[in-house]
């Protein structure tokens, strides 16, 4: 500074004229800038009324005091990202869209975050949208309260599946190679667990991964019953992570457990949840997208259900003839127990409808289907169809 004014000494104003110009370049550590409402130009020129003093009590033509007044035209508008999975800062494109006005109309254009807004009179709407991040929309008369509240600290953005933040891959490479295999709708069925690592950083999928799903090395092999239960939960948390539906993991364990539990706690009531969650996963979608279930998923615990309840057929042919004959069925009551779980899960009619179509001599399952109408699954027809079949003999 001396030698750009090629005097020997420089005056207190100088100094201070200097230093105001750098706190304003990095006002607020880069997070504020300043306002062009007329209270903070009003602020503004009388902070920086330029007639500077020239010793630090000099107050002849402005009070010093009034060189703080810029704190009133400044405000925070930098838009942070950050990821709500790891919590920490990351890039994103956002799309910014002006008011309409006489000059311009529909304006839009894109920034990369973090940056600083245009001041939000002049704005209609922002939204973070980025192929890597989940889409957040910001639109005036409906969420604009959250996102003036966001400048202040971070707004929120979630991770894709099989992508990587721009730190990682700042060429996007990586990320494409991962979206091919979310994209597919048919996923193999082996699936090894080193692949989960692949697409989820989060702490608890891969203490997940680590603990339940990785066979460690010189451990001896499991149960059969125990394997199939490692390879479906693999299955359903490598779908889980690759669609972005991690919330859903909880309720899948909860399924396996209930399934389990069908051998020593039969459950009418546990069967009709599980038909539900059937059902969803083998209707399709009205947009066409696929459902929080797949299909095949569905199917998978379809069968195993199947199986639990085939296992007790044998136990269950007395009082299944007595059933379908409109008999009082009488017994032990993990037996009555097991009857209703069974007659819930396949569908059953009313005995009364049963014993009226039985004795009109129907033994097959195309004429039991004639009689009972097409809301009977056809395996229920031959089920009841076999019975008849085998009092007959």
């Amino acid at each position: 500074l001396h030698s750009r004014v090629g005097q020997p000494t420089v005056t207190y104003g100088s100094h201070l004229a200097t230093h105001m110009a750098l706190g304003l370049l990095f006002l607020g550590g880069g997070r504020y800038t300043l306002s062009t409402s007329p209270p903070a130009i009003a602020a503004l020129l009388a902070a920086f009324f330029p007639k500077f003093p020239t010793h630090s009590n000099d107050n002849r033509y402005h009070l010093q005091a009034l060189r703080h007044l810029y704190v009133l035209a400044a405000e925070s508008r930098l838009l942070l990202p950050r990821d709500i999975d790891t919590g920490s800062l990351c890039y994103a494109h956002i799309t910014i869209l002006y008011l309409d006005s006489d000059h311009y109309k529909s304006q839009a254009f894109t920034l990369k975050a973090p940056c600083i807004l245009p001041e939000l009179k002049y704005l209609k709407e922002v939204r973070v949208q980025d192929d890597r991040y989940w889409k957040v929309t910001f639109k005036r008369g409906k969420n604009w309260s959250q996102l003036q509240s966001m400048l202040t600290g971070c707004v929120g953005v979630k991770q894709r599946a099989g992508c990587l933040s721009y730190i990682e891959d700042p060429y996007g490479f990586r990320s494409l190679l991962a979206q091919t295999l979310t994209t597919d709708k048919a996923v193999a069925w082996t699936v090894p667990a080193d692949s989960i690592f692949s697409f989820s950083s989060d702490p608890s999928t891969v203490n997940f991964a680590h603990y339940f799903l990785e066979q460690p090395e010189g451990t001896s092999v499991a149960s059969r019953g125990e394997l199939q239960v490692t390879h479906f939960l693999t299955k359903i948390v490598y779908e889980c992570v690759t669609h972005d539906k991690l919330s859903i993991v909880p309720i899948w364990i909860t399924i396996i457990k209930a399934i389990q539990n069908l051998y020593c706690s039969p459950c009418g009531h546990l069967v009709w949840q599980l038909k539900l969650m059937i059902a969803h996963g083998q209707s399709p979608c009205d947009d066409g997208t696929l459902p929080s279930i797949a299909p095949d998923m569905a199917l998978s615990i379809k069968q195993q259900v199947s199986t639990v309840l085939e296992s007790w057929e044998h136990d269950l042919s007395e009082a299944l003839w007595k059933y379908t004959h409109n008999l009082p069925v009488t017994g032990e009551s993990r037996v009555l127990q097991q009857l209703a779980t069974y007659l819930t899960f396949h569908d059953f009619p009313s005995p009364d409808v049963l014993a009226v179509a039985l004795s009109e001599g129907m033994t097959n399952s195309l004429m039991l289907q004639l009689q009972l109408g097409h809301h009977v699954p056809v395996s229920t027809l031959r089920k009841v169809a076999g019975l008849q079949q085998i009092s007959t003999y």
